[in-house]
């Protein structure tokens, strides 16, 4: 077993230990802050549709953006363990083997001489004393994994909004398809009309053009409303990693989203220190500490560097020889060798390297602190916003329901007249029921969508928690 002599490592356990205690107490109050926190289950998107809610947890696994998250992080780790490898002893091992010969004439005669001989050797170093700087290293590698890890976290995070709202818009504009086939319907009524009318004299030939253009405009209209939702369909499913997504899997309404009375326990829990455990929040903070340590080990680069080595090596070597004489001598020999060492490198001056590297880091710390500093300020900001945005949005959404039901209410009472009201009557209060349907659930995503970023912003999002704590390890 190896123990580093680093003064960061002199106690590992020790150290170790505590951080391990303060982690258990963080997550205690983690634990508690979010049982506390008020309950946002039933008002979000995946609450109201269904059909939503694998879609936004199979997203994780096959979104591409993730995928790419994923790859990331395995980066990550494997920086992680290149860092760690310091210390731990290098290793190597050398071989040999060789031979020669000799033959030597003279006036007394020849004489021949052969040898050969195997080597091998084993040698071990480390590093083993830098004032601290290589558990620094290794702190920074392991702060890379946490930030890979938390732009993942803030990856789903967006990602999650982004599908929610292309959902809602999926919605609305099949509905928008509905009520362009329905206005097709209508013109196609009102040229057959044109036809009868004009088949009875009633009007003259030339008033066919008129609801002839105007069908054709509405068949266009049809397909561009099409198109449109076809290439919206696209961008959602490769966003969400998905192959199909047919017609029938796309709602045809949303239901009224339930005004939620959790919003300002959220926002008092946001403001009041919740902002600096949403995952970009902890990103910040992480590169901040990584800048930290590079700034610890550049006020370490001028100072020496000592390392331990120790090596072992054995030679054997046969020779044969025959002299002038014809007499033959044999020997054999084997030499063991060891050895151990302790050296050191210092480097007294490298050409204000070390200067441009500790300003380096000073910089990155400031602009790390003003970077969290805007983020808090940017983030509060806009949650703030976002309840205005909120009352304003449950207003209009609250209108339109009140039209759609006014709307409805007419369209029902031209079907219950007695004697019967015309068609082109119901048709046009048909027409109206859709138009107000669309405004409606336009209406409704929109607050949805409000709702959705404010709940994803104050760190209260339930999809978050699909998100695996151990990232596999």
């Amino acid at each position: 077993m190896f123990l580093s002599c680093d003064p960061d490592s002199r106690s590992p356990f020790r150290f170790r230990s505590l951080g391990a205690v303060l982690g258990s107490v963080f997550l205690l109050i983690a634990a508690a802050r979010i049982d506390a926190q008020p309950s946002v289950v039933g008002t979000l998107p995946e609450d109201l549709l269904p059909g939503l809610r694998p879609i936004l947890q199979s997203a994780m696994a096959q979104s591409p953006q993730m995928l790419q998250q994923g790859i990331a992080i395995a980066q990550a780790d494997a920086n992680e363990l290149t860092a760690l490898s310091v210390r731990w002893p290098s290793l190597s091992a050398f071989g040999s083997y060789g031979g020669s010969e000799a033959s030597v004439d003279s006036a007394g005669g020849t004489s021949t001489s052969s040898s050969s001989g195997a080597y091998y050797s084993l040698s071990s170093g480390i590093r083993i004393f830098e004032f601290g700087a290589i558990n620094a290293g290794i702190n920074i590698a392991r702060i890379g994994t946490q930030i890979a890890e938390q732009q993942h976290d803030e990856a789903y995070r967006t990602l999650l909004l982004t599908l929610r709202a292309q959902y809602l818009d999926l919605i609305v504009r099949k509905t928008g398809v509905r009520n362009a086939r329905f206005v097709v319907e209508q013109r196609r009524a009102d040229l057959e009309d044109t036809e009868r009318r004009i088949a009875t004299n009633e009007l003259s030939p030339g008033a066919i053009n008129e609801p002839q253009v105007q069908l054709l405009e509405a068949e266009v209209a049809v397909e561009q409303t099409q198109y449109y939702l076809d290439t919206a369909r696209r961008v959602f499913m490769r966003l969400a990693g998905i192959s199909s997504l047919p017609d029938a899997a796309i709602p045809d309404t949303v239901p009224v989203p339930p005004a939620p009375s959790s919003s300002d326990a959220l926002y008092s829990s946001f403001v009041g220190g919740g902002i600096e455990q949403t995952p970009q929040a902890r990103q910040l903070e992480s590169i901040i500490r990584r800048s930290e340590l590079e700034l610890f080990i550049a006020n370490r680069r001028l100072l020496p560097k000592f390392s331990i080595g120790a090596g072992t090596g054995i030679s054997n070597n046969t020779s044969v020889g025959v002299d002038t004489g014809g007499n033959a001598r044999v020997s054999q020999a084997e030499v063991t060798s060891s050895n151990i060492s302790i050296s050191g490198s210092w480097s007294i001056f490298d050409g204000f390297a070390t200067r441009a590297a500790k300003e380096q880091a000073r910089v990155a710390i400031e602009s790390g602190q003003l970077q969290l500093q805007n983020y808090i300020d940017n983030t509060t900001d806009r949650v703030t916003d976002l309840r205005a945005q909120m009352r304003i949005a449950r207003i209009n959404l609250e209108i339109t329901e009140r039209r759609l039901g006014l709307v409805r209410s007419q369209l029902q009472l031209y079907l219950d007249a007695v004697p019967a009201t015309p068609a082109m009557t119901v048709a046009g209060a048909r027409a109206n029921v859709n138009n107000a349907e669309t405004i409606a659930l336009s209406a409704r995503g929109a607050y949805l969508n409000l709702w959705s970023e404010f709940v994803s912003l104050v760190g209260a999002d339930p999809a978050m928690d699909s998100i695996p704590s151990d990232r596999g390890r």
